[in-house]
């Protein structure tokens, strides 16, 4: 798919804005990532032949455009949050499964990241209480 220009209203932010275009789909929970892209896990109901899924969408966002894509293209962008990921329902399209792994792969990055930094933190607390306990004595 290409990029798509429209005027947004002004007040809306892009991910009310993008929700609502997925009318009949449903939109299950959706999100704007710490990348500035919209993520979203969308329900297609069963119909014309096909069965009911939940898969991904991404929506990169530049300026005033954007531009959906669906995990079975598996996108280039992994900051989905956890709801999005976890709201996801099992497939087999081989894009769809990298593209979820990669965004599995950087949740838990980011996740041994946040806790590192925590204990790092910790270690400075520690290490300034006992200079302060060793300059009062």
């Amino acid at each position: 798919m290409g990029w798509s220009v429209l005027s947004k209203p002004p007040a809306e932010g892009w991910q009310a804005f993008i929700d609502r275009g997925f009318h009949p789909y449903k939109v299950i929970v959706s999100a704007i990532g710490s990348d500035g892209n919209y993520y979203a896990a969308i329900e297609r109901p069963a119909g014309n032949g096909l069965p009911r899924c939940v898969y991904a969408v991404v929506g990169l966002i530049e300026g005033a455009g954007w531009k959906l894509m669906s995990d079975s293209e598996c996108p280039y962008y992994y900051a989905a949050p956890y709801e999005v990921l976890a709201a996801l329902e099992p497939t087999s399209d081989p894009g769809a499964v990298k593209w979820r792994g990669r965004v599995a792969a950087a949740l838990a990055a980011g996740r041994d990241a946040e806790l590192q930094a925590e204990r790092i933190a910790e270690w400075r607390a520690d290490d300034r209480e006992a200079e302060q306990q060793g300059a009062s004595t």
